[in-house]
């Protein structure tokens, strides 16, 4: 008898371990290996940039949209009202990286994520 109990308190146990392995809260988060957080960035045109990843990483990147030169001031006045800025990279090129640049603007408790590419074509500062 003392057998079976042991033996059901191991499959009991097991089961348990079995249930808060595969339950979402306890799963590792996944980051997504082509989006990198932004230390610093250099405007050089509306979409030529110099960026200094968190991790340390200096990379040229391109948005995959041109504008005009006007929109070099937009864009400087844009990056500096995000809270925090992400690089999501779209295609690795031989001079650099061929991004979008993704910002988060926050007031108050709500942050919203805005795409750069987005903006300046709604904005009407970039074309195909």
């Amino acid at each position: 008898m003392k057998i079976f109990i042991g033996f059901i308190i191991i499959i009991l146990f097991v089961a348990i371990i079995a249930v808060v392995a595969v339950h979402p809260h306890h799963r590792a988060a996944t980051v997504d290996p082509t989006t990198h957080p932004i230390s610093e960035i250099r405007v050089v045109t509306g979409n030529e940039f110099s960026v200094k990843l968190e991790d340390g990483r200096l990379v040229h990147a391109f948005l995959s949209i041109n504008t005009p030169p006007e929109a070099t001031k937009e864009v400087i006045k844009k990056l500096n009202m995000a809270s925090k800025s992400y690089l999501k990279i779209e295609k690795v090129l031989d001079k650099g990286w061929a991004v979008d640049i993704i910002m988060s603007e926050c007031s108050g408790t709500s942050c919203q994520e805005q795409s750069l590419t987005v903006w300046l074509k709604e904005s009407k500062l970039a074309w195909e």
